[in-house]
């Protein structure tokens, strides 16, 4: 009898997790008020942020630039770290999610180095 309780709650999480997916991401209506923190809502759907709405006043999106930060780095740093958090505390952490294609390890370090160096 436990046995078959514990199936059905599987059963029903495992199908509740790509329907709120859909429903938070894909969803043509408007179910969901706000996005999730790094993303806003254009329309229907959540939208991640961009470059010039995520640097805030305590950085310059040219000078980042010019020291050799992409605006690819930076979408990857924004998205997979805490250092554009208003939050910061000094220490950051990167989730080690795949880079994308056309991102190489050398220059999400360099870009890393950079943005930390100027939120100390």
């Amino acid at each position: 009898m436990k046995t078959r309780l514990l199936i059905i709650i599987g059963i029903v999480v495992t199908s509740a997790i790509p329907l709120l997916y859909y429903a938070t991401y894909d969803s043509s209506t408007t179910v969901f008020i706000s996005c999730i923190p790094k993303y806003e809502k254009v329309g229907d759907k959540c939208v991640p942020l961009k470059p010039e709405q995520y640097c805030k006043d305590w950085c310059d999106l040219e000078e980042l630039s010019k020291f050799g930060c992409t605006e690819l780095a930076l979408d990857h740093v924004f998205m997979a770290t805490n250092l554009f958090d208003e939050e910061f505390d000094g220490n950051f952490l990167i989730n080690l999610i795949g880079l994308p294609a056309d991102l190489s390890q050398e220059e999400l370090d360099k870009c890393v180095q950079i943005v930390t160096s100027i939120r100390k």
